[in-house]
């Protein structure tokens, strides 16, 4: 006889890590609100910068247009104008006194855009080649203050049970592929897979930014098949939220 014993799951009610608004978004979209988060201090979850843009808010989607340059094509994707402006933003941060002791995890779902972001952050001293090739971040941005890991870049399956203060998402896809039900992983690729989303999202204590093509995720197409996506732009709307180019 087939075992008829039912699966027992244990789900924590509680969450600890993140700012209450990262926590509800991630209860309310993977978790149908079973999380709560209402045993978190949100002061104790501020990250203290004071850039314009990112002053007291928490979930933030940074716009790069498809005419800024879409998505390349091949075996792994790649967005040369995300890279780019995902280093001017860290150059951002940088220059505020609050982001001394602030660690940052930039993520992505793609391998190369990995390579390209650490190319990116290479120009700028953020991270160094090693004789094989690969990248290893540069001494200064290793550790924060307190000893924790300043800086990491790359693939969602490197952050899994890490955190950081920020997590900056690079979501690469930008194309203008036919919208339609058969050609949904076509337009969206890795981004179709929730529990990645949710990954990526979840590594944040203080903020998300979202960095890829607004147009890509602001419709219903995209509340269906990348919903994660959908809610986060949706919130960014919020007065916790914000829009920048």
């Amino acid at each position: 006889l087939a075992d008829t014993k039912p699966t027992r799951r244990i789900m924590l009610s509680n969450q600890f890590r993140m700012h209450p608004i990262i926590g509800n978004f991630i209860s309310n979209t993977y978790y149908d609100g079973g999380i709560s988060s209402e045993l978190v201090n949100p002061e104790k979850k501020r990250h203290g910068l004071a850039l314009p843009w990112a002053k007291d808010k928490v979930m933030i989607f940074c716009n790069v247009p498809r005419i800024a340059g879409p998505e390349r094509v091949g075996r792994s994707k790649v967005r040369l104008s995300e890279a780019k402006r995902i280093v001017s933003l860290l150059k951002e941060i940088e220059s505020d006194p609050a982001s001394e002791n602030l660690s940052i995890g930039i993520i992505t779902f793609y391998s190369k855009q990995v390579d390209i972001i650490s190319e990116e952050a290479e120009k700028a001293g953020y991270t160094v080649r090693q004789k094989d090739g690969s990248f290893d971040i540069a001494k200064r941005y290793k550790q924060t203050w307190d000893g924790r890991e300043k800086l990491r870049i790359g693939s969602v399956d490197s952050f899994q049970g890490k955190e950081f203060d920020i997590v900056i998402l690079s979501t690469v896809r930008s194309n203008d592929f036919q919208r339609t039900d058969a050609n949904y992983l076509k337009v969206f690729g890795f981004l179709t897979l929730e529990n990645r989303l949710n990954v990526a999202f979840s590594r944040a204590q203080k903020l998300v930014i979202a960095v890829g093509d607004a147009e890509m995720f602001s419709d219903e197409f995209a509340k269906i098949y990348v919903n994660g996506m959908y809610e986060f732009y949706k919130l960014t709307n919020e007065s916790y939220g914000n829009r920048i180019q």
